[in-house]
């Protein structure tokens, strides 16, 4: 017999202590359960209704965020102030455009304006950083003329939106 149970956030972290063998990440999106904010998981139950097994059959993750350095635009565009994202003695070189150096918090978000590569080969779920960001989809998609999208299916990185707010 099977049971479902929704784990909301408070609750993720004691069912992951408190399971039969614990939760050692998501059965689903192989993400680390720490940046979940919602999981369902599927118990299995013997005839006495222990549970002797459970995997993790949907769940809703937190966004991620990244800091980093970026140049604050003279001129905006589209509302896209932001551009030549990376550290902070790379985004001060003087080749990287007008604009002062800002720090910037970068936010998954389904409707960013901001588009960016994680290359994943090695990683896995939220260790990426994006390593290439761009403000238009168009910009985006010619730093890849192969495309980033057959890279992807290769499992070779993530193509992620974001939005971008400054720190200071």
């Amino acid at each position: 017999m099977y049971l479902l149970r929704i784990y909301d956030e408070p609750a993720i972290e004691a069912a992951c202590a408190n399971g039969p063998a614990g939760l050692a990440g998501c059965d689903w999106c192989g993400d680390d359960l720490a940046v979940h904010v919602r999981l369902v998981v599927q118990l299995e139950l013997d005839r006495s209704e222990a549970t002797v097994g459970h995997r993790v059959v949907a769940c809703d993750r937190s966004p991620r965020t990244w800091q980093m350095w970026a140049r604050r635009q003279e001129k905006v565009v589209e509302g896209r102030e932001f551009m030549c994202f990376g550290d902070e003695q790379s985004v001060h070189r003087p080749w990287t455009g007008r604009g002062e150096p800002t720090g910037v918090l970068l936010t998954e978000d389904p409707e960013g304006q901001y588009y960016g590569w994680i290359k994943c080969e090695r990683e896995v779920g939220h260790e990426g950083v994006p390593v290439m960001i761009q403000p238009h989809p168009a910009m985006f998609r010619m730093q890849e003329p192969g495309g980033f999208y057959g890279r992807v299916k290769q499992g070779r990185g993530e193509v992620v939106r974001m939005s971008v707010k400054a720190l200071s």
